[in-house]
């Protein structure tokens, strides 16, 4: 074979070859769609999938085996990647024409209630009309930009986003839906709001402000009536460092209960190297006001009658309507005050305070409130007759022991009228907890034990940079709140407010002896505050029960008619230093339980014993009776019938002794338990005990 004919077979070979082989190899498309824009409630565990034809057919299968359809069938299912972020990537042909939609569901079958699942219109690419999105494939591989859906209901281009991008700014789309409050009747859009956002400004945006709403969101009127409403916030560049964290939460103006989402922390975003310098715009995805979802229940309309006895107060010298004195409930409406104030009356009939105020609430919900008490402005005359020294007209707020230092809650009651349940079973409440029995009017010397060794161990102090030193460092018990430590000539809180503790035997044990002055209260609470290298540092803090420590005298008998004996001298249940808001609450004693003087000594204690509670069953509250045979950590903790855990009474070091406390059958939080069986738990040192009891509602 000469070479011309060799030359000939090698040409019709690769003839053959390529009329086999395909023009180019299947591409791979990636769709990213963003469903910060979808006007319901869709979450990242929902659906969304494209749907569509390719090439003007239906029900067509992909090179990589997918079916595209413009039914529920289509393959195109695609993933969450984060927040309002949704991804697929799929083979297609080069120049192969995909026309399609975003649907998004609650599952395939169940789309969102706005229209049906689809998004709205779409001013086509390539000139494929009909309302479509429009890709036309290409010969490489292709990311295509995010898309928005479409939840305007009007037309918009395929590429449209609900913001405008702006040289050198940021922008961020806020989102909140408040179908929770508008259920609850706290927010009325008719003559209430708009919504807005407030946070951090400075460092961390420049544009928000806590004081002031400098970004005002629109109602969506495409969404379900009133629900969500958004905004964008345009954000200098120059003004963020990469790393900063945004705090903000939304705010309602023009609000009677004060505007603020109250019972949630502060809502935050980061701003990222890829926000900053990379993509300039961000969604957050939508929350519930408040975290407040919609329960599907009917609102209705109940007066809360209020009732606080002040015997207490008056006890102490610290309240006198004669003068002026007044008291007010703060928390329904808003914490600010007066802005807040709902109004109590003096009842003479029943020596209370009492008044009612007109909810419209969702049966369930829960309202927190406190009581406050308003002095008259003499109480800080100093040339007065009615002045009372160390006063603060701004501490005016109570800070009950029986909760922590914590809001009261009352849980809205499907009824005409309804009042809050009252402090340790009776049918009225106290201020601050304390009833009138509550008053120490006889000598009586106290003393304070504070274990300080946790506070030099780095891995539990907060502090870790300045740890507690033992003998060069000085300790204090701060009163925090505390109308105990103005009966003592001290301020309520503060500096002024100190009482210091020393080590006399260098076990780290630090203590602290007072004789108090009378009249004052069986309650006291406080923080631990330590100086060291000219700095003081300060456990405790927040708002929530555990902000302080709470301790209590207890009495050495309570009779039946209701008198109460006080010891001479008391020991508090020893304190254990504890870094952040997480302090030992004792429970407070109930006086209202009768209480025997113990004819042996209480002091002679020979092993550790758990006795029987009583009563039991009980209702609402019953007397827990113990025995420590030396000093150790003690636990007294109880548990529901899963063994979880559901109340802790006592934990921490104490003496030899015989011990008395009271549960009030409510849990850490101060909420109410349900009937049932509870098991009551001691541990001390090697002892443990665990005994059932039962309480009835």
């Amino acid at each position: 074979m000469n070479r011309y004919a060799k030359a000939l077979i090698v040409t019709l070979v690769l003839v053959v070859m390529m009329a086999f082989q395909p023009l180019s190899a299947q591409i791979n498309v990636t769709f990213r769609v963003n469903t910060a824009t979808v006007p319901d409630t869709l979450k990242e565990t929902h659906f969304v999938q494209i749907r569509g034809a390719l090439n003007g057919q239906d029900n067509v299968q992909l090179p990589d085996g997918k079916v595209i359809s413009w039914g529920s069938n289509s393959d195109l299912v695609m993933t969450n990647v984060g927040g309002d972020y949704w991804e697929i990537t799929f083979q297609m042909n080069p120049d192969d024409t995909l026309r399609y939609k975003i649907w998004a569901g609650f599952d395939s079958e169940n789309g969102v209630a706005y229209n049906t699942g689809w998004e709205s219109d779409l001013i086509a690419t390539n000139n494929l009309g009909s309302g479509n999105r429009g890709f036309i494939s290409g010969n490489n591989d292709t990311i295509v930009p995010v898309q928005f859906f479409n939840g305007t209901g009007a037309t918009q281009e395929q590429m449209w986003r609900p913001y405008e991008s702006k040289n050198d700014t940021l922008a961020i789309l806020f989102r909140v839906n408040v179908e929770g409050v508008l259920e609850s009747g706290r927010f009325n859009p008719d003559t209430e709001g708009p919504l807005g956002v407030r946070g951090d400004g400075g460092v961390n945006g420049g544009v928000l402000d806590w004081g002031t709403t400098k970004l005002i969101l629109s109602n969506e009127s495409t969404a379900r009536a009133n629900a969500f409403w958004s905004g964008v916030l345009y954000v200098p560049k120059d003004s963020v460092t990469v790393g900063n964290t945004q705090n903000y939460k939304f705010f309602i103006e023009n609000d009677d209960a004060g505007g603020w989402e109250d019972n949630i922390s502060n809502r935050t975003f980061v701003y990222t190297d890829n926000l900053v310098n990379n993509t300039m715009d961000t969604t957050l995805h939508w929350v519930y006001f408040n975290d407040k979802a919609p329960t599907g229940k009917v609102a209705r309309t109940s007066t809360i009658n209020f009732r606080v006895n002040v015997e207490a107060l008056e006890g102490i010298g610290m309240f006198d309507r004669s003068v002026g004195d007044s008291i007010f409930v703060i928390g329904p409406k808003g914490w600010t005050v007066p802005d807040n104030f709902i109004v109590l009356s003096f009842t003479s009939i029943l020596q209370e305070w009492t008044g009612g105020e007109s909810f419209t609430m969702i049966p369930g919900d829960p309202i927190y409130y406190k009581y406050y008490v308003k002095w008259d402005e003499s109480r800080v005359d100093t040339s007065s007759d009615n002045y009372i020294p160390g006063l603060d007209l701004g501490a005016g707020w109570e800070e009950p022991g029986i909760t922590g230092g914590g809001n009261r809650i009352h849980y809205f009651e499907d009824a005409d009228q309804q009042t809050p349940a009252g402090d340790f079973g009776q049918e009225v409440q106290f201020f601050d907890g304390v009833p009138g029995r509550g008053v120490i009017t006889t000598p009586i010397t106290v003393t304070w034990n504070v274990d300080m060794r946790p506070a030099t161990d780095p891995n539990v102090n907060d502090n870790p940079d300045n740890l507690f030193v033992p003998g060069e460092d000085t300790v204090y018990i701060q009163f925090d709140g505390s109308l105990f430590a103005v009966t003592q000539g001290m301020s309520p809180s503060g500096e002024n407010a100190r009482l210091m503790l020393t080590d006399d035997d260098g076990d780290t044990i630090y203590s602290a002896t007072l004789d108090l002055q009378v009249p004052t209260w069986y309650q006291n609470g406080f923080i631990i505050t330590y100086k060291h290298n000219g700095q003081f540092f300060s456990n405790g803090g927040g708002f929530d029960k555990g902000r302080r420590y709470y301790r209590y005298v207890h009495p050495l008998e309570v009779t039946e008619d209701g008198q109460v004996t006080w010891p001479s001298e008391f020991t508090f249940m020893d304190v254990v230093w504890k870094p952040g808001s997480t302090l030992d609450v004792e429970d407070a004693p109930n006086l209202f339980n009768p209480v025997g003087i113990e004819d042996e000594d209480p002091t002679i204690v020979e092993q550790f014993d758990l006795l029987p509670n009583y009563p039991n069953p009980f209702n609402p509250s019953t007397t827990i009776t113990y025995r420590v045979a030396k000093t150790t950590d003690v636990e007294l903790k109880i548990y529901n019938v899963n063994g979880e855990l559901v109340h802790t009474l006592v934990t921490g070091k104490q003496k030899a002794g015989k011990y008395t406390i009271q549960w009030n059958g409510v849990n850490d939080n101060g909420a109410p338990v349900a009937s049932g069986i509870y098991f009551l738990q001691m541990k001390a040192g090697d002892f443990s005990k665990v005994q059932k009891m039962t309480l009835l509602r």
